[in-house]
């Protein structure tokens, strides 16, 4: 076998081991304790002591990978009843723990130059297969699976920690950024209407649609670690990572196998590069992304009205968002759109020729779609026809309750029917001439759906993002459109970085929220870009708009400002008229907030050419376009805790104002020479600091 490890770090280890024996007495559930010591593979060691067992991986770091306990038993099985409760997008799981058990015997050890293998069993009766492998000097990989008959249905895994180990990451996480001292369940969901911000929250509850602190519909599960470590969960089934202990890590699965893998490395930025390297980074960006998209609907004169009076202030416009190109219909939640996926012809006429008429001013059209169907139409009677829909147990079409009426969803794991909807695409959106749209949704596959696959529908829910991500891309990719066309989408899981061109993080309200409000879009940036989601963006201005006694949150004036500033230095500038445009502050509005809007898109178009920059740096190396203070600083402590302020690039510092009526933000630079976006003032970095912010000036910086 090839010894690769230093006979330095050798010794280091060897000593490691005897310090531990010699502090911990021998226990029983080693089968035979003298043979405790170590085993090595290519790129790999393992320390078996009577108390743990210590895996190192042939790198320059000087901890440990991964540290599991035998003393209290590292790996624990459970029989857990679930009941399940699905809401218009929301799931409520009750979890009630029938049997559990920890008590781990490991019974072998074996060696191949790749693995270290164990069999052990779980309460004396159940066979347990453990892998731990490394292909390369950075990753561990283990496997657990139970092996025959078993009760069991949830996994959870023990490895240690330390009470100063910070987290950070695991997708689009809305109100903490620091995940230190909180259970963060991975599953795909509607990201809910207040998520503990008040009133709303309370109201939203009565229909089972308030969310909380960590519902989300982009759960990505891979956590990004302040020891130079990151952890990635594989499969697809109901997951949770729980770090509310101090000195512990728990990983959880809802299944009886349980994968992940461990990776080290000197940098934040090189641990995100391995593991978008494997998840993906993204297909090839139009330039219109990195511009001015202008969300406006309500028929062809409206929006070109509209258009000509913003190029009349001087607005630079790239794109329009058209998203009722499908048509409207009110609801008891608002003006909403028919989910039939054909153009309205009483909005914009001969939709191929309005978006050529676009694009010969040099304005890329956007349209909007999702995987559902109503009930109405030509479409929903021919998928219906062929059996194109999720099922219910009794063999009947799923039928599933969205704001106001009925839809069915497309089953993607029929591949006649995901060949069908790609046909859908490139007929009516591609061949009519749109630059791009909005793959919304993605989220609601109930867990109690029947496949047309046969997969149990609980295990594949995660996946269904992944497959729509995959069921857009193919459409512009067969059509011979990639790096022309681009959608973006709110629902993603591990594999969409492959599909997803970008992102946007769902319908925040129209308010000053700290969990679903302007304040959680920062945080969400955050989060998703440590997790390898690099070209995110919010709505400018929120959407969810509520006018319904006794609660009344609409777009002030003031918001759409601060949210134009948070926009334009965000890796995509895009407006949203929200979910009742007439109840809300627009860009277009009047002449002075036209003016406001068009100064942003402005310094949208002088700002392109760095983030064009920026994304090729994704592209090659993985670094995401928005960075944590921590990602871009990480041996600066004071940057652990920051999460309303961001790194846009590798130079571009930005503090937006989040918070009503504030003229100032209290934001902190690290070492080096700043430059005042605004003034060209400069500051030398490594403090904290007031920085005036009146509208029209946020707190931005350049890195000299």
């Amino acid at each position: 076998m090839n010894r690769i490890f230093s006979k330095s770090r050798l010794s280091l280890y060897y000593l490691l081991i005897l310090l531990t024996a010699a502090c911990s007495p021998a226990r029983h559930w080693v089968t035979d304790p003298e043979a405790a010591g170590l085993y090595e593979t290519d790129h790999l060691v393992l320390f078996r002591t009577p108390d743990r067992l210590i895996l190192m991986l042939d790198n320059e770091q000087t901890s440990p990978a991964l540290t599991l306990s035998l003393k209290e038993g590292f790996l624990e099985a459970r029989t857990v009843d679930t009941d399940a409760r699905f809401d218009k997008g929301s799931f409520h799981f009750k979890d009630r723990v029938r049997d559990r058990c920890q008590d781990l015997q490991i019974e072998e050890f074996s060696t191949t130059d790749h693995a270290v293998l164990l069999t052990a069993r779980l309460c004396g009766q159940y066979d347990l297969r453990l892998r731990f492998s490394a292909t390369d000097s950075l990753t561990l990989e283990v496997e657990a699976e139970l092996l025959g008959e078993h009760p069991f249905d949830q996994l959870i895994l023990h490895c240690a920690s330390d009470k100063n180990e910070r987290f950070f990451g695991l997708g689009a996480q809305y109100s903490e950024y620091d995940l230190k001292g909180h259970r963060v369940p991975l599953w795909i969901e509607e990201q809910g209407i207040g998520r503990g911000d008040q009133p709303i929250t309370f109201f939203s509850n009565f229909y089972g649609a308030g969310g909380d602190h960590f519902s989300t519909s982009a759960p990505i599960p891979f956590l990004l670690s302040t020891r130079r470590r990151s952890f990635e969960l594989g499969g697809g089934s109901r997951m949770a990572i729980d770090l509310r202990k101090k000195d512990e890590i728990r990983l959880e699965v809802f299944d009886s196998q349980l994968r992940f893998k461990v990776r080290q490395a000197g940098l934040p930025a090189d641990l995100v590069a391995a593991h978008t390297r494997e998840a993906g980074r993204g297909t090839p960006l139009p330039d219109w992304v990195f511009g001015t998209i202008l969300g406006i609907q309500g028929g062809q004169e409206r929006v070109l009205g509209k258009i000509d009076s913003l190029e009349a202030a001087g607005c630079p416009i790239d794109a329009i968002w058209i998203q009722d190109w499908v048509g409207q219909r009110q609801t008891s939640f608002g003006s909403q759109l028919w989910w039939y996926w054909e153009p309205d012809s009483s909005r914009y006429g001969d939709l191929s020729q309005f978006c050529e008429d676009l694009a010969g001013r040099g304005i890329a059209a956007l349209g909007y779609l999702n995987p559902f169907l109503v009930d109405h139409g030509p479409l929903f009677d021919e998928a219906r026809e062929r059996g194109y829909f999720v099922k219910r147990d009794d063999g009947s079409d799923y039928p599933i309750e969205a704001t106001g009426f009925s839809c069915f969803l497309i089953d993607l794991t029929n591949p006649e029917a995901f060949t069908w909807f790609k046909a859908i695409i490139r007929t009516h959106l591609i061949d009519n001439g749109f630059s791009g749209w909005m793959a919304d949704f993605g989220e609601w596959l109930p867990t109690d759906a029947r496949l047309f696959s046969g997969i149990d529908a609980a295990r594949y829910h995660n996946r269904y993002a992944v497959d729509w991500a995959r069921l857009n891309y193919e459409a512009i990719q067969e059509a011979g459109k990639e790096g022309e066309i681009a959608f973006f989408t709110r629902a993603a899981f591990s594999g969409s970085g492959h599909y997803a061109p970008f992102y946007w993080l769902g319908d925040q309200l129209v308010s000053w929220g700290r969990h679903d409000g302007i304040g959680s879009v920062v945080p969400a940036l955050l989060s998703s870009g440590s997790s390898g989601m690099a070209v995110n963006h919010s709505d400018v201005g929120g959407f969810t708009t509520i006018k319904r006694f006794p609660v009344s949150i609409t777009r002030s004036r003031e918001l759409l400002q601060r949210w134009i500033e948070l926009g334009a230095f965000s890796p995509v500038f895009r407006t949203h008229e929200g979910l009742r445009p007439d109840l809300n502050r627009q860009v277009y509005d009047e002449p002075d907030m036209r003016a406001f809007y068009s100064k942003f898109s402005q310094v949208r178009e002088e700002l392109r050419p760095y983030l064009l920059s920026s994304f090729e740096a994704f592209r090659q190396k993985g670094e995401p376009l928005v960075r944590s203070m921590y990602y871009s600083f990480p041996s600066d402590p004071e940057t652990l805790k920051i999460d309303q302020q961001y790194m846009l690039g590798p130079d571009l510092l930005v503090a937006p104002v989040v918070r009503k009526g504030k003229q100032k933000v209290r934001m902190y630079l690290p070492a080096g020479e700043w430059e005042h976006f605004w003034s060209g003032e400069r500051f030398a970095g490594g403090r904290w600091l007031w920085v005036k912010a009146p509208l029209g000036e946020p707190a931005v910086f350049w890195r000299r």
